[in-house]
């Protein structure tokens, strides 16, 4: 999945969905990464 820079923080963020406990998809949204290198470090590790 991409990372995305978030234009007025001039940071990087994720968004992707991921299945709970109960099998529903819930959106992850993480932000304020420095380097897009560390916000895709965070998706795959999630």
């Amino acid at each position: 999945m991409p990372a995305y820079k978030d234009s007025v923080t001039g940071t990087w963020f994720v968004k992707f969905y991921s299945k709970n406990w109960t099998g529903e998809n819930r959106q992850i949204k993480k932000r304020g990464f420095a380097t897009k290198r560390e916000a895709l470090e965070f998706e795959r590790n999630y």
